[in-house]
């Protein structure tokens, strides 16, 4: 049986077109407002961005929890079950840590570097400065939503059929291809980023550690820390 035809396949591909509900519900909403063109509704969906991620957030949320109940399930019991506690946060919050300072000085100057000079179908760093547009709906997505939501289907209920249908290695690529695809907003280059240096670590922790919390750690330990980097330009360009 292929993939595409397995319960959990639903999880790992609706969540991309959650953002074009959004985008396209924002549209709708803005054009009844007046506007009409494409020049006068772009700068309004990129200031709301953040908007547009926390209503992803709730969406795959929903979707995550009557998946669960249909399955007799619970994922808040399931993603912070720990035999190592307290290794499970420190480890997990020093692994998150790195994998933002990775990104904020090496892999981000890569992606706009590889859109300036290959091509993109986003303009070089056009996510990243809308971001800051909401803070605080962008914090309460990333934070408060992103890692239990996106670990209990990507690591958690999408995953673990994988290893069990198609074995480790190809779970850990086809998880992390779907992660990776989910971030499709911030162009090829970060949907290729975020596959390589987040879905496949995480896949791969995920078993060697046999932990849902740890990734879980890493995941709000990430973030935070991505969060916090964008308060602090924010402070530097004031």
């Amino acid at each position: 049986m292929k993939i595409g035809k397995r319960p959990f396949f639903i999880l790992l591909t609706l969540p991309p077109f959650f953002f074009l509900f959004a985008l396209f519900a924002l549209s709708v909403y803005f054009s009844s407002k007046g506007m009409r063109s494409a020049e006068e509704i772009s700068p309004e969906i990129s200031r709301h961005i953040p908007l547009i991620l926390l209503a992803t957030q709730g969406l795959m949320l929903s979707m995550l929890l009557l998946y669960a109940k249909k399955h007799h399930r619970n994922p808040f019991r399931e993603i912070f079950q720990s035999n190592r506690l307290k290794s499970d946060i420190l480890f997990g919050s020093i692994l998150g840590m790195a994998m933002a300072f990775l990104y904020e000085y090496g892999l981000l100057n890569l992606i706009t570097f590889l859109q300036e000079s290959v091509g993109d179908y986003i303009p070089p760093a056009k996510l990243r400065q809308s971001l800051k547009s909401n803070l605080f709906a962008f914090g309460l997505a990333n934070i408060l939503l992103a890692p239990f939501v996106e670990e209990n289907i990507y690591r958690n209920f999408g995953f673990s059929p994988m290893v069990k249908t198609f074995g480790k290695w190809q779970a850990i690529l086809y998880s992390s291809f779907f992660f990776g695809l989910l971030h499709w907003m911030g162009g090829v280059w970060y949907i290729l980023t975020t596959f390589l240096f987040v879905g496949i670590p995480l896949a791969w922790l995920r078993l060697k550690k046999n932990s849902l919390f740890f990734v879980f750690i890493a995941h709000l330990s990430l973030n935070t820390t991505e969060l916090l980097n964008s308060m602090l330009s924010i402070q530097k360009d004031w």
